[in-house]
């Protein structure tokens, strides 16, 4: 023992400062872990927010000399067997992630979804995934289905969740996307394809990079579906379609003059959910608040609220692509976590990191995430999208206006007439 000590005591200093240093490091490490990588053990999980892309959507051509799905007996515009099946177990793999969190009190859900078919269609098997009739919830020993309203028409967030919405300034830009710059190099760089495939299937309309992408999903379609698909669909066709595919949505969902009018009635409905539920906020507001908000979205709105938070990857977002905010409280302080599940919902979901966030940790700041939620959400939204302060279109009042001047000039023009014969006839009647 006492060699060891006189060892020690010849060490030099600067030996000893490095390897206490190394050690505090260490032991800082290890916390920093604990406390940010183990939220069931360091964290108190105060809501969870999902969003989430309809299910798989049965397709059937609108284009000549393509085919047609005759045979399917899933109808255009639903959810095939695949898609309802996949739904049912998103609601699962949530129940099991967040079962110590929720019960089975229909009050803890609140669930909205986009005004189309598929989304709703989806959001039910979501939610009966998810929750089912228990104890005093049960009404009918033959079925556990919990009945949990969706709402799709919110009018505190018009827009929330249609990244289109009854947008003039989008309705135009999505007309003219063949003509944006992005768009003619992707033209260009593609042109033997395109050139290709408007010979092979005899229709000019695959000239458009819009028609080539309702082409490509299609194709797949018919492919995971199991019919037959045209001699000209070869592997490298495949491939250049892909990526066609995969640059045309990147540029329609994250488009720097187009992403704010597309999320921004989400983001400032994301920014309301979080900050009533913030770790400073008087608990008596917290009761009877659900913990669970779901949100059932239509093609393209989970692609670009990915990109406004900043963990986008430049790829096809697919159905039923899965996006979940956690609300958590680490030592009275408040952080957001971002998971996200693909399609395989067997698997844990992938920690997302946004980039303006510590990229040692899966938490981001409270300020830091609501912050960049506001450089988003446009107070002027309306107007960027072109419609009139009481929400009409600029078209529309200018076309009432049209219609009240016809009105008065007619309305006038039949009292001048009745004041003519009147006086005709008292002029008659005095000769």
């Amino acid at each position: 023992m006492e060699i060891i000590k006189r060892q020690l005591i010849n060490l030099p200093h600067w030996f000893i400062f490095h390897n206490i240093c190394f050690l505090l490091s260490l032991v800082n490490n290890v916390a920093m872990d604990s406390t940010n990588n183990s939220p069931a053990k360091s964290s108190t999980l105060n809501q969870v927010i999902v969003l989430h892309k309809h299910g798989e959507l049965s397709h059937s051509s609108i284009f000549p000399n393509i085919g047609s799905f005759e045979n399917s007996n899933e109808p255009e515009g639903h959810l095939t067997s695949n898609g309802r099946q996949k739904m049912y177990q998103l609601g699962e793999a949530l129940r099991s992630r967040y079962n110590s969190f929720l019960s089975n009190n229909p009050l803890e859900f609140k669930a909205e979804s986009s005004d189309v078919d598929v989304a709703l269609e989806s959001g039910l098997l979501v939610l009966h995934g998810l929750a089912k009739a228990e104890g005093q919830w049960i009404y009918d020993n033959s079925t556990n289905y919990l009945p949990i309203p969706i709402h799709s028409s919110p009018q505190e967030y018009p827009c929330a969740l249609d990244s289109d919405c009854d947008c003039p300034f989008i309705e135009q830009w999505n007309k003219s996307i063949d003509n944006h710059p992005a768009m003619k190099n992707i033209k260009a760089n593609y042109k033997e394809t395109i050139k290709y495939l408007v010979e092979k299937t005899n229709s000019t309309a695959f000239q458009s990079l819009t028609n080539l992408t309702i082409l490509f999903k299609y194709l797949e379609y018919a492919k995971n579906h199991g019919y037959p698909l045209p001699d000209y669909y070869t592997r490298e066709i495949y491939l250049n379609l892909s990526k066609i595919d995969q640059q045309f949505e990147q540029l329609e969902a994250c488009s720097s003059d187009i992403l704010s009018i597309r999320i921004t009635g989400f983001f400032k409905q994301l920014k309301a959910i979080i900050s009533e539920n913030l770790s400073d906020v008087n608990e008596t507001f917290k009761i009877n608040k659900p913990k669970l908000h779901l949100f059932s979205s239509a093609e393209l709105l989970l692609s670009s609220v990915l990109c406004g938070l900043g963990v986008s990857e430049s790829k096809i977002i697919p159905e039923g692509a899965t996006l979940v905010i956690e609300l958590h409280e680490i030592l009275g302080e408040d952080f957001v976590r971002l998971v996200y599940w693909n399609t395989d919902y067997t698997i844990e979901p992938t920690h997302l990191v946004p980039i303006y966030c510590n990229k040692t940790s899966d938490f981001c700041g409270i300020k830091e995430f609501l912050s960049n939620l506001d450089e988003f959400i446009l107070p002027d939204w309306q107007e960027k999208c072109g419609l009139c302060p009481n929400g009409y279109r600029a078209n529309e009042i200018m076309a009432i206006i049209l219609c009240v001047i016809i009105l008065t000039i007619i309305i006038t023009t039949c009292a001048a007439v009745v004041r003519r014969r009147k006086h005709r006839e008292e002029y008659d009647l005095l000769e």
